[in-house]
């Protein structure tokens, strides 16, 4: 490659905080030749955790465990990073009300990325992680095969 392709690339990763496949296509080559070039630059490749994104309002914004994550410093549930979920600001923008200690949103349709309103409930970390917890450990796995079946006996048929 070329020595202006090489600043395009270096000035695309740094300054235009692009992932190597955006680059990769606007420059035509693979994301691979990308990642070598950044290499042999000798720039630090950024971690998955260090990109980030803009939302519609320009608040920049990241991806963790699946959540959408929006900076917010101030706010009172922010972590040590100064980013809250985006599905706990969307919830107190429309109850009017803020999440206590204790309390946690369930995403109903198990997509962490739909953040509507109608789609999260407030749970206690108890409630939340009753829901999740598989049927084997609720009920034991020698138990979980037989307990839907022992729903309909009576009490002097089981054992």
């Amino acid at each position: 490659m070329s020595r202006d392709k090489r600043g395009e690339v270096g000035r695309l990763y740094i300054a235009e905080r692009q992932s190597y496949r955006q680059i990769a296509a606007e420059i035509g080559c693979s994301h691979m030749t990308v990642a070598k070039m950044i290499r042999e630059m000798g720039i630090r490749p950024r971690r998955q955790s260090d990109a980030y994104f803009f939302d519609a309002r320009g608040r920049r914004c990241r991806y963790h465990q699946g959540y959408i994550l929006v900076y917010v410093p101030d706010h009172p549930r922010a972590d040590r990073s100064g980013y809250v979920k985006r599905c706990e600001l969307h919830y107190e923008a429309y109850t009017g009300l803020r999440l206590k200690y204790g309390q946690f949103l369930h995403h109903v349709d198990g997509n962490r990325e739909n953040d509507d309103p109608r789609n999260l409930v407030v749970m206690t970390r108890s409630e939340h992680a009753k829901l999740h917890r598989p049927i084997e450990a609720r009920w034991g796995k020698r138990e979980a095969s037989a307990a839907p079946q022992q729903q309909g006996l009576s009490a002097n048929q089981k054992r």
